[in-house]
């Protein structure tokens, strides 16, 4: 409900190259992964934007929200949702502000095909964003 409005009147792509999520072993331990298109393309992954007014903030301040759905059978090892990774036909629908009604953009926040994704593990460093070099996406 509190992106209600946003999911109507507000939506948007954010460009992807990848993303983490952290997949937990038979043993309980979590192991960080790197999840990427399959073919190394950029991911539209559908998002919803707002502005808001922070405190003593002059200007309002943007913001946006991923938007995820179940996890696809490639995603159900990983973690059990996943972020709405948008076909390139749905772009245009997905981002016409004068598409208002729920019901016509709902069918579009569903898993991508499994085929679309790869992943592998990477050092737990990502888990910290004090972290921040090409190589934290090297697989180990």
């Amino acid at each position: 409900r509190s992106y209600a409005k946003a999911f109507r009147e507000r939506r948007c792509v954010v460009p992807l190259s990848g993303f983490y999520e952290w997949r937990k072993d038979a043993q309980g331990v979590k192991h960080p992964m790197a999840i990427y298109r399959a073919d190394g393309a950029p991911m539209s992954v559908a998002g919803v934007w707002s502005t808001w007014q922070g405190d003593g903030a002059a200007d309002p301040v943007p913001s946006f929200s991923i938007v995820t759905t179940r996890a696809n059978t490639f995603m159900e090892s990983i973690h059990d949702r996943m972020p709405v990774v948008l076909d390139d036909r749905d772009l245009e629908l997905w981002l016409d502000p004068e598409v208002q009604e729920p019901e016509r953009v709902l069918p579009l926040v569903r898993p991508c095909p499994p085929v679309w994704l790869a992943a592998h593990e990477v050092s737990r460093a990502v888990n910290s964003v004090k972290n921040n070099r090409p190589g934290l996406l090297a697989a180990i």
